[in-house]
């Protein structure tokens, strides 16, 4: 059940930023900065699901420093942007930008959560299907 949620955080998180490139092409304001940081979030998603498929996940702490890396980087990308460019599009706020960049965070903390969560619910299955060690010979 956590995967199913897992894959479909990802999905979700992979759809935001294509439409946020595709926003940004469609309106012909190609906003370089940005674009890449929506690329490096899919990139990063692709090949989280790739490697959960494969079962070939990272120990969950490096797992978690992965996430929060990559979400450190694009947020970064979009600070660099806002003082750049500034808070205003045309006399109005960017809402649509701090839209974007808070459904990322969340879906990215969202997916972060459950994978983390799967995998310890799977070290709890193993453990209780071993045995009681003993001591001396008692259980």
């Amino acid at each position: 059940m956590w995967r199913n949620i897992f894959f479909g955080l990802l999905l979700g998180l992979i759809i935001l930023q294509l439409l946020d490139v595709v926003v940004h092409v469609a309106t012909k304001q190609v906003e370089v900065v940005r674009i890449v940081g929506s690329v490096l979030v899919i990139l990063w998603a692709i090949a989280l699901a790739v490697m959960t498929c494969a079962g070939k996940t990272l120990p969950w702490k490096a797992s978690v420093a992965a996430c929060v890396l990559i979400m450190l980087i694009y947020l970064v990308l979009n600070i660099i942007f806002l003082a750049e460019f500034g808070p205003m599009n045309e006399g109005r706020p960017r809402i649509p930008l701090f839209g974007f960049v808070l459904l990322t965070l969340g879906l990215a903390a969202c997916g972060g959560r459950v994978h983390v969560k799967d995998e310890v619910q799977g070290i709890k299955e193993v453990k209780e299907e071993v045995p009681p060690q003993t001591i001396g010979g008692e259980v």
